[in-house]
């Protein structure tokens, strides 16, 4: 097992991998930039980020806000969007090549037609999910199965 700075992966990792796992790690960081650079610096041409990150248009965090509340933990430095995440990957060379959202209330304790009604909101509109799961790809010019629009 190795253990090191995730914003010095290089440093201490002397060899290329096809994957690298970043499960809500990003939003802990002082600067995701620096460990974006880092993981383009580890993957082999071609190779992938998969990434999790605390959705920064969570629905639960929204409605916090209209009730004097913001949501934020207290080791978070960063809040993500899925556009804001794929718009920083693309400055160290990844492009987003799929995109999806968490469901936060599939705990049992809702009762059945707040579960039903979230799901179906849910389905139709991800965006509001807990948080963003990226696959960011380095380095490779393949066409992209999803896309972000400004």
């Amino acid at each position: 097992m190795i253990e090191g700075d995730a914003c010095q992966l290089s440093q201490d990792v002397h060899e290329k991998f096809d994957y690298i796992v970043a499960g809500e790690v990003l939003e802990h960081l002082p600067n995701p930039g620096l460990f974006l650079a880092e993981a383009a610096r580890c993957l082999k041409p071609g190779g992938a980020l998969f990434v999790t990150v605390p959705n920064a248009f969570n629905l639960l965090r929204i409605i916090g806000l209209f009730q004097g509340y913001e949501s934020v933990h207290k080791d978070h430095c960063f809040y993500f969007s899925g556009k804001t995440l794929a718009r920083l990957a693309a400055l160290y060379g990844f492009k987003l090549e799929r995109i999806g959202y968490t469901d936060p209330l599939v705990s049992a304790r809702w009762k059945p037609f707040l579960s039903w009604a979230w799901q179906q909101l849910i389905q139709h509109m991800p965006v509001f999910g807990q948080s963003v799961v990226a696959v960011l790809r380095f380095g490779d010019d393949r066409k992209l199965s999803c896309r972000i629009l400004d």
